[in-house]
């Protein structure tokens, strides 16, 4: 039988909780930086000092001015989308009374499709394999977290350095338990809007967007 209190094992379980929690960071790093927009914001001020120059011929004037909507939208917004796909997701919003909001596009987007001119939720096989799976890891890590700190707080046989072990091991569980949370909250606003969006788009002709 397993001894959970051995220190060896705990001392196991707080690298294995740190090597999961560094694999992660460092798989999302790109989004990490993202996140923190400054690329953003420099490109965006790249835009406006081009705009300014006056040998600028009109054709390269609007791409430019293109770019700066799609920069500014994008920050504003978090919605990476061409001037058409903007007025349909400030349509959509504008009148479905309430039943679809921008932070719910912005969420979902990565399931959002446009197919005829439409913007549907298109979620595939593979990525409902990769929900079950950051679901089970979620749960495990979950229940990792809280057998660490239960053993942490209620045992008495551990010296101060295991149980401070322990705790560290709580800890990066319970942030791997909340990225693969996180990570649930995309696909399920996705499901949450896409019969919204089918329904909503149907009553509504296409030329009724305002881009048309």
């Amino acid at each position: 039988m397993v001894d959970l209190l051995n220190p060896e094992l705990i001392k196991n379980l707080l690298a294995l909780a740190s090597l999961i929690v560094t694999c992660i960071v460092g798989i999302k790093i790109k989004e990490i930086i993202e996140f923190l927009e400054w690329h953003r914001t420099k490109q965006e001020m790249y835009v406006e000092k081009m705009l300014k120059i006056p040998e600028l011929d009109a054709p390269t004037k609007e791409a430019l001015a293109e770019q700066l909507n799609y920069v500014i939208y994008r920050k504003l917004r978090r919605i990476p989308a061409d001037k058409f796909i903007r007025e349909r997701v400030n349509f959509l919003v504008e009148q479905s009374n309430g039943e679809i909001q921008y932070f719910q596009i912005s969420r979902a987007w990565k399931y959002i499709k446009l197919r005829d001119k439409k913007l549907i939720v298109e979620i595939t096989y593979g990525d409902r394999i990769v929900n079950i799976f950051e679901r089970v890891f979620g749960l495990i890590f979950l229940i990792m977290a809280c057998w660490s700190l239960f053993v942490a707080v209620t045992s008495k046989e551990l010296i101060k350095v295991d149980r401070l072990y322990l705790l560290s091991v709580f800890f990066l569980f319970l942030i791997g338990a909340m990225y693969y949370a996180w990570q649930n909250i995309p696909i399920a606003i996705a499901k949450k809007i896409a019969p919204v969006l089918f329904g909503f788009q149907n009553e509504v002709p296409n030329n009724s967007n305002p881009s048309e």
